[in-house]
């Protein structure tokens, strides 16, 4: 990831890539003046502020927001535990993750017109029968711990300084590709998974939500007079 920062590049990916006129554009893409039901997962490396993003998105739409972070919070919380912590222990115990998917799908089944930040959102959301638009963000080593040290997290009480949240933020990355890859047999950070990639490095919060939107409205899932907004 260090030789994306500041790289200023965003992707819309075609059906090609498994993007997204291979997901139900047809349905989506109707000119209509309603928007079809849609779901939009945010996926992202650590620091890359999918969590901010993901609420604003969801703001400027209209549509409700969920976190899968959230969820892993309260899991930590609940077991007086770090979420370096937790993260750890779901290395070895399935039950951790296990939980946060059955959520996830179970939220999809129920609900449409929302969207959640989650690494593997876009993984399980089809498990619901739902086809969501996928979006991965990615940030470089450095920017990404500036960013975590910056945030101060309560529950982050590892990142007692800035090398040190280097580390702890290379060792979370590392072990969260592991842990999916051998529990799932799938990468997050690939960008062949998802529709849209942004490196959110040189970007804030407001410029990658327009840069989101626009690639929206470039393939026909959102429009401005739609959205009112």
């Amino acid at each position: 990831m260090n030789g994306t920062c500041g790289k200023r590049t965003t992707q819309a990916r075609g059906a090609d890539a498994g993007g997204i006129e291979g997901i139900g554009a047809e349905k989506l893409n109707k000119d209509t003046t309603e928007r079809a039901p849609m779901i939009i997962t945010i996926s992202g490396t650590p620091g890359s502020g999918k969590s901010t993003i993901a609420r604003m998105l969801a703001e400027r739409l209209g549509y409700a927001h969920r976190s899968a972070g959230e969820f892993m919070r309260e899991m930590a919380k609940k077991r007086n535990r770090t979420l370096a912590e937790l993260a750890d222990v779901a290395r070895t115990d399935s039950s951790i993750d296990e939980e946060i998917d059955q959520r996830t799908i179970e939220y999809a089944r129920r609900e449409d017109n929302f969207v959640i930040d989650s690494r593997l959102g876009w993984y399980f959301i089809p498990k619901a029968g739902k086809a969501p638009l996928r979006i991965l963000l990615m940030v470089g080593e450095e920017v990404a711990a500036q960013r975590i040290y910056g945030a101060k997290r309560p529950e982050e009480k590892e990142n007692t300084s800035l090398e040190e949240t280097r580390k702890h933020t290379r060792l979370r990355l590392a072990s969260e590709k592991e842990r999916y890859r051998n529990s799932y047999g799938v990468d997050y950070t690939d960008p062949a998974n998802h529709d849209i990639v942004i490196d959110t490095s040189a970007r804030g919060p407001e410029q990658v939500v327009k840069e989101i939107l626009a690639a929206m409205e470039k393939k026909g899932f959102y429009t401005k007079s739609r959205s009112g907004k």
